[in-house]
This record gives C-alpha cells, sequence and structure tokens, in this order.
C-alpha cells in the first residue's frame, strides 16, 4: 500500500509539474512528463494491472489510434522519422493518465487549480511585458510563435471559467480565475490571429447555446473585443483580410492546401508517413505560385495550417479515420457529461469548448502538432474527466 502511494503521489508531483511548467518550460515539462511515467509504470508491473482510474474506454480508443499510426509508420517514405514522431505521439498522450490517476478528490483539483493559474500568469504576464513594454505587434508570450500562444489561450479561458463557477473553491482562486480569464482575452486579440478569434466566437455562441447563464461571460467578452477593435485601426484592418482572398497569407493557404490535397490523391490509403508534409511539399508539391519558397537546405513550411489536412497527408485514410476516432470519442463523452449534469456550468460544457476552440482554430492553423498544445490539451481533458468522476459522485450523495 505504502509503494502504490508512493508511486501515486510521484505521478500527481509530475502532473502539477508539467501543469507549471508546459506554457513556459518544455524542458522541464518534458523531465516531469518523464518522471511521471516512471511512476506509471512502476505502479502497472507492481499491481501487475492497468490503475483502475483509467478507463477501459480510453484504453481501447488509444489502442486503436495508436495502430493506426503504428500502420502508418511502417508504410511512411521514411520509417525511421516517422516512427521517432509516432513515440512523440505516445509521449504527448500521457498527461491523460497522469491526470486521471491524480485528480481523485477537491483538494488535489483545487491544488491543480493553483498550479495552473501560476502557469498562466508567468506566461501570460511575459505576454503583456511585450505588448507594453517591447511593443511587439504580435506577441507570442514563452510560445514559438503567436499561433501557439492563441491556442493555448483557448484551452485554458475554459478552464478558467470552471474554476471561477466552483462554489466550493476558495474565493481568491475564482476571483484570480476571472481577472486571468479576462487577461486573456486581451492576449488573444493581439496574438493577431485570425482562426483563433473566430474560434472564440464560435465557442462563445456554442457556450450560450449550451448554457444560458454562460449571457454573461460572453458578453464581457464581446465588449471587449468590440472596444479594442473600435480604437485600434490595425485590428481592423486585420480583421478585414478575413474576406479578402488574395491576401497574402490566405492566398499562400489556398496554395498550401492545393498542394496538400494532391498529396492525399496521390497517397490515399496510408499517406506519405508521420513528419513528412515538409520534405515532400516542399520538394515535389509546392506550387510555383508559391511566394513562401523553402530556403537553400530545402527547409520550409513543416505543416500544412489544418489538423484534418495534416492527418490526411501524412496518414492518408487510415490517419485520418485516427484523427476523427481519438478526437471524435472526446466530443462523444463530452456531450454524454453535458446531457446528465444541468445543476451548474457543466464539466461537458468545458470540455467541448476546449475541444471546439482547439478544432476551430486547427482548420487555419496545424496545433496538434505542438507538443506543449498537446500535452495541455490532454492534460486539461484528463482532469476534468476526472474531477467529474468524484463530483458526479457527490451529487449523488446529496441526492439520496
Amino acid at each position: 500500500m505504502t509503494e502504490k502511494i508512493r508511486s501515486d503521489d510521484m505521478i500527481f508531483f509530475a502532473m502539477i509539474l508539467l501543469t507549471i511548467t508546459v506554457t513556459f518550460a518544455t524542458g522541464v515539462a518534458s523531465v516531469a512528463v518523464g518522471i511521471g511515467s516512471i511512476a506509471l509504470i512502476y505502479r502497472i508491473c507492481k499491481d501487475k494491472k492497468i490503475p483502475p482510474e483509467i478507463d477501459n474506454e480510453i484504453l481501447k480508443i488509444f489502442f486503436i489510434y495508436l495502430s493506426l499510426e503504428f500502420m502508418i509508420a511502417v508504410g511512411s517514405i521514411d520509417p525511421i522519422k516517422s516512427f521517432r514522431e509516432f513515440g512523440g505521439e505516445i509521449h504527448r498522450l500521457l498527461p491523460i493518465f497522469f491526470a486521471l490517476i491524480s485528480i481523485t478528490n477537491p483538494r488535489r483539483l483545487q491544488i491543480f487549480a493553483i498550479a495552473f493559474l501560476i502557469s498562466c500568469l508567468v506566461n501570460d504576464c511575459y505576454a503583456f511585458y511585450q505588448h507594453f513594454e517591447l511593443e511587439m505587434e504580435r506577441i507570442v508570450g514563452f510560445a514559438k510563435n503567436p499561433n501557439m500562444l492563441s491556442s493555448f489561450q483557448l484551452a485554458q479561458l475554459p478552464m478558467l471559467i470552471f474554476f471561477a463557477t466552483r462554489e466550493n473553491f476558495p474565493i481568491a482562486i475564482r476571483v484570480l480565475s476571472i481577472l486571468v480569464a479576462l487577461g486573456k482575452i486581451f492576449i488573444l486579440i493581439f496574438t493577431w490571429t485570425r482562426g483563433a478569434w473566430i474560434a472564440l466566437l464560435i465557442c462563445g455562441i456554442v457556450f450560450v447555446i449550451l448554457d444560458k447563464r454562460a449571457m454573461k461571460f460572453f458578453g464581457i467578452a464581446a465588449l471587449i473585443f468590440i472596444t479594442m477593435f473600435a480604437f485600434n485601426s490595425k485590428l481592423q484592418d486585420r480583421l478585414e483580410t478575413l474576406s479578402n482572398f488574395e491576401f497574402a497569407t490566405t492566398r499562400e493557404r489556398k496554395l498550401m492546401w492545393d498542394s496538400t490535397l494532391d498529396i492525399i490523391i496521390d497517397y490515399p490509403l496510408h499517406g506519405i508517413g508521420q513528419s513528412m508534409f515538409e520534405r515532400m511539399y516542399n520538394s515535389e508539391y509546392i506550387s510555383p505560385d508559391a511566394w513562401e519558397r523553402p530556403d537553400e537546405n530545402g527547409k520550409g513550411h513543416t505543416q500544412p495550417h489544418n489538423n484534418f489536412l495534416k492527418a490526411a497527408c501524412e496518414g492518408g485514410i487510415i490517419g485520418l479515420a485516427g484523427f476523427i476516432i481519438l478526437h471524435g470519442y472526446f466530443f462523444k463523452r463530452a456531450w454524454k457529461i453535458y446531457r446528465d449534469d444541468s445543476n451548474s456550468i457543466s464539466i461537458g460544457t468545458i470540455l467541448i469548448l476546449i475541444l471546439l476552440g482547439i478544432q476551430i482554430e486547427g482548420l487555419t492553423e496545424t496545433n496538434l502538432n505542438q507538443t506543449p498544445i498537446v500535452r495541455e490539451y490532454f492534460l486539461l481533458i484528463g482532469t476534468l474527466l476526472a474531477a467529474e468522476k468524484f463530483l458526479n459522485a457527490k451529487k449523488i450523495e446529496d441526492r439520496n
């Protein structure tokens, strides 16, 4: 029992370390995943079974997904490189297991909330510094680019709303969650990421449809947006480019998507293999009309700016099916939780918003190939699924 407790404590420690550092210290976050993985393997070997906290359904979905990804790597034009990426995919899925095992009671959920707020504050304060002090037009925080920063905001905003609406949480956590959420709307605007703006708008509308009590959140976000755009002509110009199909980046993406469709047509079954887009697109499929060309070393675009197209061109029908099975399962799970819980802003609602925000932005920017984003994505999904178990059990107990 003591050894089990120790292994679980190590997994929880790794999860909290990952939660704090995922936005700004990729190396430390990788160490955290390593610590959690070792502790998880130790517990499995000691108990000689999969921890009961991990749902069998999730294991089945991951098994199907990884089996399909294995087949893609076998058929890759460069199997060695694709198998390295396959190993990376396994690594990026692990945080969901840490959360399912670790978040077992309200106290641990509150500890997670504090760690999550620390992570948000570190990254967001640096983004504010970039905007106000460095006067950067497109802020990035500690992320590699503005698109990655906007993906973090879209995943984290619903979680902050979840914390802010927990009546049993300390008032300090709830108030801080609201303030950080408001700051994230500002940050999201000044990433200048049009796909993220659209994702936020759609998520806001869906939020109101799912829960009328969300109108106040939607109203505040809309007021911030309208105010910022009303007094900033550059933001207005950026917004106008959404309808301008001759705008440089819009034109380039259309050409890239056309080239990606050519790859899919040529490799329909198992695609070209994981991490092969950069090589094939820049050497064989790039449009002669594209302005953004690879450098003298052949380095250029590494992804087609669309999650579904990336899955289809690198994995063919098999890869696209795996992508839909994996993420579709969590949408289905979130919808079921939403339908079963109408007493508060549902965990199902928050899950839907996280999934929807990432996938909508992913229509114009491949975000689920970014290790920090995927770690955060599955960490939040796992945390909400784990929390739903004991919160739902408490509701049943209260009714009785």
